[in-house]
């Protein structure tokens, strides 16, 4: 009884020597310094697994009992029957029956239930009076720059018990913990589909509400998640935050950087259906299976154009605008699409990478070693030919230059006397003479 009334008068008498956090009750300040101590001192009687403290075994234990024994998911919520392990877990359960979706008129960011929406308004009137020392990044509540102060410190006095993975704050660890017992107490409003964490059903409704509320400030291309967006920004950067250890290259995106990093491993796990052939990652995988089905969902809106993936659409809409995202860092010559500026720095370094395995030549991107290869070929097809002259070409290159003849266009003027040529070629030949008169 006395120790529970000090639950409601806030007097916490036993202090962590280590960080000085207090505590109501004695063992739960033992339980805490196991934090700091890594020590565990009871274990599983199932799997003789240890733990810090009775509490952490006591719902470990329940994961080893059949799912359908009610006794092992003891919380269960009277409006569904649905049962849980935590106690935490039935508790965000039922806000799901209870609270409505909410949506902030300032910022349009979705709350689950109309006290979190208050809470969250506060933060657009507030003054923001806590400030990081750090980094200078403000605060309308004290307890959000306690939290944010971890991220420099990087303290993650919050450990699972089950893995070695530790957390800043005990809502991390409370997400994290239902991985492990594969609960999903938060579900959508509008398909009821469920979810093992607040933030991934507020992005997911985001997909109902087709809501956007996330826009890049060089391009103002909107996105429905913060992380998306984030990384899309650092397309108009020259920022790789993300290095492989082997090979020191660096990425982007931690995705491509994880993708990458199976090139070393040659791990393929995912394996094709149809032609059997393996590759490093599911995305990999699904890209290589519209060969098979010629499926091509994504359709460019300005000329209709289709593709299989939306990464080729993407960089095909480029086309239609004025916009050159993509920048030497050599010459600052900018590019549409980034497979072009990677064959242009080329032209920098010398770099030919790619080899004609029949006479030894040399190029810098694989497009031009495919065009090259159809000269070696045993009956020289010819397969672009003409519709004037029925003359045929080896190349749809060659053709393109052809078909100027019966067009008279000539795109290439020379810079100095203005003069028009069909081809740059024979315009760069024509400069030649006016820096021969300069001399």
């Amino acid at each position: 009884m006395v120790r529970h009334v000090k639950l409601h008068t806030g007097i916490r008498s036993y202090s962590c020597s280590s960080c000085h956090k207090t505590f109501t009750q004695k063992d739960k300040l033992e339980a805490h310094k196991a934090t700091h101590t890594n020590e565990k001192i009871v274990f599983c009687p199932v799997c003789k697994q240890t733990f810090r403290h009775q509490d952490s075994m006591k719902k470990h234990v329940l994961s080893h009992n059949m799912a359908s024994d009610m006794k092992l998911q003891p919380y269960s919520c009277v409006h569904c029957q649905i049962s849980f392990t935590l106690r935490e877990s039935l508790a965000e359960h039922i806000k799901n029956h209870t609270r409505k979706p909410a949506a902030c008129d300032i910022c349009q960011k979705i709350f689950v239930g109309k006290p979190a929406l208050q809470r969250h308004l506060k933060t657009h009137t507030k003054p923001t009076q806590y400030s990081c020392l750090v980094c200078q990044k403000q605060f309308s509540y004290k307890s959000n720059l306690e939290v944010h102060r971890k991220i420099h410190t990087g303290e993650k006095p919050f450990s699972c018990d089950t893995c070695p993975k530790s957390f800043r704050t005990k809502w991390e660890l409370i997400n994290h913990r239902r991985r492990h017992t594969g609960e999903k107490p938060f579900s959508c409003a509008v398909c009821q589909k469920s979810f093992a964490s607040k933030s991934t059903v507020i992005r997911h409704m985001r997909t109902h509400t087709k809501e956007k509320p996330f826009s890049c400030s060089e391009c103002h291309k909107q996105f429905s998640c913060k992380a998306n967006m984030k990384a899309h920004t650092r397309i108009h950067s020259a920022e790789k935050p993300f290095s492989c250890d082997i090979c020191q290259r660096s990425f982007k995106q931690k995705g491509s950087l994880n993708s990458h990093l199976k090139t070393h491993t040659g791990e393929r796990k995912f394996c094709c259906s149809v032609c059997q052939k393996s590759f490093g990652s599911k995305s990999h995988l699904n890209r290589h299976m519209t060969i098979h089905t010629g499926v091509k969902l994504f359709s460019c809106s300005v000329c209709q154009k289709k593709f299989a993936e939306k990464s080729k659409l993407t960089r095909h809409e480029y086309i239609h605008t004025v916009e050159r995202p993509f920048s030497c860092l050599v010459c600052q010559k900018a590019f549409k699409q980034k497979e072009t500026l990677n064959a242009h720095s080329k032209t920098h370094s010398g770099e030919k990478q790619f080899h004609c395995d029949l006479c030894l030549q040399t190029f810098t991107t694989k497009s031009s070693l495919k065009k090259h290869k159809k000269i070696h070929s045993e009956f020289r097809e010819k397969s672009f030919s003409c519709s004037v002259c029925k003359k045929a070409f080896y190349t749809n290159g060659h053709l393109t230059e052809h078909l100027k003849i019966h067009t008279g266009e000539k795109p290439f003027s020379c810079f100095v006397c203005q003069k028009q040529f069909a081809r740059k070629g024979h315009m760069k030949r024509h400069t030649e003479i006016h820096s021969e008169e300069k001399s």
